[in-house]
């Protein structure tokens, strides 16, 4: 059975166009590394995801292509560098063993369609068995390319979201942290367990939106009754009520008032639209890849950071 990969166009530079794909031309990038061993296969499978902006700060991304590894060119060692040569001899002088050569190899694509539709990462991240790291879900695929789970490879080209694990993901890590600390005891002590694994996200997230209406709601009101009164009170002084903050000293980090404000805004004017929980329940219900995702991650923690 092939290996299934993520590619990240950032880290190969490549120009990929619709010709490439109705034209069948092979666009190849160069891997070095220290492993004789090639990483990747001919036949391999792959997904190429890209960069929405220029900005190397930006870490948001798209999956954008599918595609196959069409060759692995041959292993060549390359010279020693200046640097190794350097660490080298350091490592002689304290009798330790020299750094493996480097080697180089060609690695050449197949890009069989572009995904249609857009596939942004951040809707992926908890949907995907490779990703454990909900505080910076991108850290795992900062690399040229990264071999993942053929169940994550089917999910990617098939547009399949698990809708209860990010719906619970996304709304519980937008929590202060404190109150990530607290709603996690809450539950732990509602469910008679300190195992978070295995418990239905759409119970949990029946008791996150409990949580939320009963600890949340009433401070979010005050926020946003205070960011009004701010707004009113400095509109005539030349003050511009969007430096107006607070500092959270547990974390040594300021947030502005306006800016936490709004959140609670859109919360509540989204809660009434749409009746947040009854929508997404009615999602769940409606999406038959949900049995599908409850199997794969039922062995997994919660999507929870608590830094």
């Amino acid at each position: 059975m092939p290996r299934t990969y993520v590619i990240n166009n950032k880290y190969i530079g490549l120009e990929i166009n619709s010709n490439m794909i109705s034209n069948k031309s092979n666009p190849s990038y160069e891997v070095v590394s220290r492993s004789k061993d090639p990483e990747v296969s001919k036949n391999d499978l792959f997904v190429m995801m890209e960069p929405l902006s220029l900005n190397d700060k930006d870490d948001k991304y798209e999956f954008k292509y599918e595609g196959i590894i069409s060759s692995v060119g041959q292993t060549i060692q390359l010279p020693t560098s200046i640097k190794d040569q350097i660490e080298n001899e350091n490592r002689k002088a304290r009798n330790e063993p020299p750094l493996s050569p480097e080697y180089s190899r060609k690695i050449e694509l197949e890009i069989i369609k572009a995904l249609p539709g857009h596939n942004y990462f951040d809707d992926y991240a908890y949907s995907l068995l490779t990703v454990r790291n909900y505080n910076k879900p991108i850290i795992h695929f900062q690399q040229k390319h990264r071999i993942i789970d053929h169940n994550d490879f089917e999910s990617i080209t098939n547009g399949w979201v698990y809708i209860a694990r990010t719906a619970f993901g996304k709304i519980v890590n937008a929590l202060p942290r404190p109150n990530r600390l607290e709603f996690t005891l809450y539950v732990m002590n509602r469910f008679k367990t300190n195992d978070l694994r295995g418990l239905p996200y759409t119970e949990l997230l029946e008791f996150l939106f409990d949580y939320i209406e009963k600890h949340l709601h009433s401070q979010g009101k005050l926020l946003v009754a205070s960011d009004n009164i701010i707004q009113n009170e400095l509109s005539n002084t030349g003050i511009p009520h969007q430096e107006v903050g607070f500092i959270d000293e547990e974390l040594n980090k300021s947030n502005l008032l306006y800016i936490q404000a709004g959140y609670f805004r859109t919360l509540f004017e989204t809660d009434q639209k749409y009746n947040l929980l009854n929508t997404l329940n009615s999602g769940i219900r409606n999406s038959p890849q949900e049995t599908r995702f409850d199997k794969l991650f039922k062995k997994r923690l919660w999507p929870l950071h608590l830094n």
